[in-house]
């Protein structure tokens, strides 16, 4: 995938699945500003992922990504 596509990929996925990913993160966390990190990791980690080989089911894979981010930040804030 060059960078243009890569660009197109994540702008779309990020248009289709950005609400759901914050409506789903802030269920777990309660916490708007945590929902708001965790959903731009995961886009991150979609971008990062994406220019190697874009997952085969995406929706599947943001919201695990999402959900796995949200329970680390979560066990880092109770650390600290």
């Amino acid at each position: 995938m060059n960078e243009h596509q890569l660009q197109a990929y994540v702008a779309d996925a990020l248009a289709a699945y950005e609400g759901p990913l914050l409506r789903y993160a802030g269920h777990l966390c309660r916490d708007p500003e945590l929902a708001k990190d965790a959903v731009q990791d995961t886009f991150v980690k979609l971008w990062q992922a994406s220019g190697k080989q874009p997952p085969e089911k995406l929706a599947a894979w943001l919201f695990k990504v999402c959900r796995h981010r949200v329970f680390e930040i979560l066990r880092k804030d109770k650390r600290m």
